[in-house]
């Protein structure tokens, strides 16, 4: 009888030894696991930081942030909401740099068309004349009139047409830093205040 009371209570330890084993082993692994994966995820978490962080600035946007340290691109800018037709657009460009941004809380828009060379320039400056603004109107050289709503600056340029606007006047010669390479043609520039008319500057080749 004795033996078989030792057989119970030997075979009853070991059970409960299996189970408290087992349940240790079982607290353990999930212990582990669990740190884990909040470090993978913090890991994803701070991959997903760098790369909002290395969204780079366009080369047109570094042009002129450092020629113009207090342009912020990327602003609210209610030159977006307007619907304009710009000539240029249609008469073969090589290459265009558009560009929204404020500087010094007043909303601009930048557009430079870059062409062959300088008759190809000078064509698309006279097709832009035939149909200027969203009315398609006419414009003489050397003619003041008012063509637009708000103000804007025309640089002719030898391979080049820059077109500058904004809600307020333009102070042209604040903007010549855009072309500082003096072996460059000026052509024309052309200058218009909201409500004024416009002023041109012929320049000699």
């Amino acid at each position: 009888m004795k033996i078989v009371y030792f057989k119970v209570f030997l075979m009853s330890s070991l059970l409960l030894f299996s189970c408290t084993k087992r349940a240790e082993i079982e607290t353990i692994d999930s212990s582990e696991i669990l740190p884990q994966a909040k470090e993978n995820q913090d890991i994803i978490d701070i991959d997903n930081v760098v790369e909002e962080d290395s969204i780079q600035e366009t080369p047109f946007q570094i042009t002129l942030s450092e020629k113009f340290p207090s342009i912020l691109f990327n602003q609210e800018n209610e030159l977006k909401e307007r619907d304009v037709l710009f000539m240029p657009n249609r008469l073969g460009y090589d290459e265009k740099n558009e560009i929204y941004f404020v500087k010094d809380s007043i909303p601009f828009h930048l557009i430079e068309w870059s062409f062959a060379d300088s008759a190809k320039t000078i064509n698309a400056f006279y097709n832009w004349l035939d149909c200027f603004g969203s009315n398609c109107k006419s414009i003489r050289i050397e003619e003041s009139v008012n063509v637009s709503k708000e103000a804007f600056t025309i640089w002719v340029i030898e391979n080049k047409l820059v077109y500058l606007a904004s809600s307020q006047s333009i102070k042209e010669k604040d903007w010549e830093l855009l072309f500082e390479n003096t072996s460059i043609k000026h052509y024309f520039t052309l200058n218009q205040s909201p409500r004024g008319k416009i002023q041109w500057r012929l320049l000699s080749e």
